[in-house]
């Protein structure tokens, strides 16, 4: 008999294979599955998605830590079978212990369902007040008042893997108390406490709210993002006298709460999520008259700036009468009243001809001679505006353009440039695609006096036009309009590079949502 049923014997051995032969089996399945991601997590029925022949009786036992399987049960032969086959380990210690953390307080909590804490501070002992964790909240029905907060899990090829727009965010390494009990977590946990589940988050998962959609956000005067007019209306009449001018982080179409204005042929687009400027009637050159407004005040640009356009141009350069002549498009200017503009009291930037991108930030200051490599990128001496030569311009599909201005300061140790301090020159960098296009210079005496007559009290910002050549005469943008960011400093080569990124991520993951 010992020989049949004892811990050698015969039906004990075949328990012991059967239960290798299935683990084994979970461990290969989730291998084929993640071969080309190594940062999979996944706890209970999450698991089958990776692991389709997991069964129900294992689904306290199993946890996926960064692709990999690991046994977190308490059953002694399991322990010792998932040990032989490298599934143990002090990963599955420390996954075991967060598990059952993470149980605890489910179980702690959820009889509190309804009441809820003070989310900003996790450092309180909520168990008397409601949940710990910052509440999720769904981007449909609450993307007009801003208040969404949603998490996306991607894999390692920026793919989405999951999305979580309900229950609550236990954030890695934050310190959370419950029952007296301070708990950091190593990993990020979705939280349903009503439904007792919980689901744990790999490390290219990405928080978004409103203020999160992009890498920089210190020092942004102007932050326009197309998608987030999606639910909004526009108002057609004069913005009221008690709007805030400094209310420009909101930019939902209701002109009440942002102060901006649409004029003429700017329509929102719901297939591409973008703004469409001027093409309702996209052949009708002299009829173009579409753009956006914004109140400002008080921005201070004496430490530079950094300008952000994503589009897709229709048409990169025209006249406004014929495109047979030369002419400009319109990006984005700030300045005074656009009716009978001085085009040299503005800062503005646009396209000229097939090849050029142009910006202009100064006044008559300047050297005698061009700066720069003409075939790349220069500042012209003669009107002290700056160009980056892109061949093929006109039949870019679309432009992310981030243009960086950095202002001579003698005692400011990154200005270390040999030319920008023997002629305190301003730098003036060409972004394409987060990647330098183009380096050239300005005149810093040039900037201040550019500064005299639009860094006042009194400017607008406009995107989608610019005055140029001549009093009055304006020209327009036509395509598509994504993104515009203006910063009133100028930022460092990683964080073009991470905005862009930033940009792509988000317009990816919501486009079609």
């Amino acid at each position: 008999m010992n020989a049949i049923i004892g811990d050698n014997g015969i039906i004990t051995k075949a328990q012991e294979a059967k239960i290798m032969s299935r683990f084994s089996q979970y461990d290969e399945e989730l291998k084929i599955n993640c071969i080309d991601d190594a940062s999979v997590y996944a706890v209970k029925d999450k698991i089958r998605k990776y692991i389709p022949s997991f069964m129900d009786q294992d689904l306290d036992n199993f946890v996926v830590i960064k692709s990999r399987l690991l046994y977190v049960g308490t059953n002694e032969t399991e322990l010792e079978i998932a040990n032989k086959l490298g599934l143990c380990g002090e990963d599955s210690l420390d996954a075991r212990a967060t598990v059952t953390e993470i149980q605890e307080i489910i179980d702690s909590i959820v009889e509190l369902k309804d009441k809820f804490p003070d989310e900003k501070d996790s450092t309180n002992d909520n168990t008397e007040t409601g949940f710990i964790g910052t509440k999720l909240l769904d981007r449909q029905n609450h993307l007009f008042d801003g208040s969404w907060n949603i998490l996306i899990d991607y894999n390692s090829s920026n793919r989405e893997t999951e999305r979580y727009e309900t229950g609550y965010w236990l954030e890695k390494g934050k310190t959370y108390k419950i029952n007296g009990k301070s708990l950091k977590f190593k990993n990020d946990y979705v939280i349903d406490y009503e439904n007792k589940k919980f689901n744990v988050l790999s490390n290219n998962m990405v928080n978004w709210n409103k203020n999160a959609t992009l890498g920089v956000k210190d020092d942004i005067v102007l932050d326009l993002d197309s998608m987030a007019l999606e639910n909004g209306e526009w108002k057609d009449s004069e913005v009221p006298d008690d709007v805030s001018s400094n209310n420009f982080f909101n930019f939902y179409s209701n002109a009440k709460e942002t102060g901006i204005q649409k004029v003429g042929d700017v329509i929102y687009d719901y297939t591409n999520k973008s703004l469409n400027f001027n093409k309702s009637n996209i052949d009708e050159v002299a009829n173009y008259n579409g753009y956006l407004k914004l109140n400002k005040s008080s921005v201070d640009f004496t430490k530079g700036f950094t300008f952000e356009i994503y589009c897709s141009p229709e048409k990169i350069f025209y006249n406004n009468l014929s495109e047979t002549k030369l002419g400009y498009g319109g990006l984005f200017c700030v300045g005074h009243d656009l009716a009978n503009a001085v085009p040299w009291n503005f800062l503005r930037f646009g396209t000229q001809s097939p090849n050029v991108i142009w910006g202009k930030a100064g006044g008559s200051y300047g050297w005698n001679e061009d700066v720069g490599d003409k075939s790349v990128c220069y500042t012209s001496s003669a009107s002290n505006q700056f160009n980056l030569i892109r061949n093929n311009l006109k039949n870019v599909s679309s432009l992310y353009l981030t243009f960086v201005y950095r202002t001579y300061d003698s005692i400011n140790e990154e200005n270390n440039d040999e030319f920008m301090n023997s002629k305190q020159a301003d730098r003036c960098e060409f972004y394409i695609d987060g990647l330098r296009a183009g380096v050239t210079y300005v005149s810093h005496l040039s900037f201040e006096d550019g500064m005299k007559v639009w860094g006042t009290d009194e400017d607008n910002f406009f995107i989608g036009v610019c005055p140029t050549e001549a009093i009055g005469n304006l020209y327009f943008f036509v395509g598509d309009v994504y993104t515009v960011r203006l910063y009133n400093k100028f930022i460092s080569e990683a964080d073009v590079k991470l905005n862009h990124d930033m940009t792509f991520k988000y317009r990816e993951s919501f486009k079609n949502k």
